[in-house]
């Protein structure tokens, strides 16, 4: 009676144990089946993944753009930086010739000038020298009146008079014509005078402009120089975008490979 108790109570024991494997299995088989939605998830992911590639291409292609209008926008500062340097030379060819024009233009000045002074003074002393010639004359004339009363019409006195008369027309004749040359000269260098203070006037000028522009063009290159700089800096930039693009790419390609494989 005590055996069969015990062979019941053994059995019982199996049977229980059996049970309890039988539901942990079953909640084993539960858990794993938990995992079975997994699939609609990365459905999805591989969705994002393909959505990442295309923006990645995107910006890509917008970087490779940017990339393009920054080298053309360098090549376009590198030429006015050119131009901006051959103004500068040719204003400086130009205040060079220009202070040779005023260096020229004092130069002429001083000697125009110089030979007013020197017309000024041939015209006083052509004055002064034709005023003697008329005293002379006058003197010369009354000297023959006076020696054909005395002498006679045909005398030695009479016609040595008539010697020094003639002698002090010449004179006379010749400081006339020594003035109106003079005075000539000397109108001729006063317009000289006033052409060549025209002249340095607007050589000047010329000067002062040309040396305005030399200002604005130097401040044309430092503007193009800061440009160039400013461009060169942006497509650094744009590169490392670029760079930068790739990874993002490649990285959203490795992705899609593991989240294909995972699904």
């Amino acid at each position: 009676m005590d055996v069969d108790k015990v062979i019941r109570q053994s059995w019982t024991g199996f049977a229980l144990a059996g049970l309890l494997s039988i539901g942990a299995w079953a909640q084993s088989q539960g858990g794993s089946g938990g995992s079975a939605p997994s699939t609609p998830s990365s459905s999805a992911d591989v969705q994002q993944d393909h959505k990442d590639i295309r923006k990645d291409k995107r910006d890509l292609k917008h970087d490779w753009r940017d990339i393009r209008k920054d080298k053309k926008e360098i090549r376009s500062d590198k030429a006015d930086l050119r131009a901006d340097q051959k103004d500068i030379r040719k204003d400086r060819h130009d205040i060079h010739a220009d202070q040779r024009d005023l260096s020229k233009d004092r130069t002429d000045l001083s000697r125009d000038v110089r030979d007013a002074k020197n017309d000024r003074t041939d015209l006083r002393k052509d004055r002064s020298d034709l005023g003697k010639d008329r005293v002379d004359v006058a003197r010369d004339q009354q000297k023959l009146r006076q020696d054909i009363k005395t002498f006679g019409e045909n005398s030695t006195q009479v016609q040595q008079d008539r010697t020094d008369l003639k002698r002090d027309l010449t004179d006379a004749r010749k400081d006339r014509k020594d003035i109106n040359a003079d005075r000539t000269d000397f109108n001729k260098d006063r317009a000289d005078i006033k052409s060549d203070r025209n002249d340095f006037r607007h050589d000047a000028k010329d000067l002062k402009a040309d040396r305005k522009d030399v200002q604005s063009d130097r401040k044309d290159l430092s503007n193009d120089k800061q440009d160039l700089a400013s461009d060169q800096n942006d497509l650094k930039k744009d590169r490392k975008d670029v760079k930068a693009d790739k990874r993002d790419l490649r990285h959203d390609r490795r992705d899609l490979r593991r989240d294909r494989h995972h699904h």
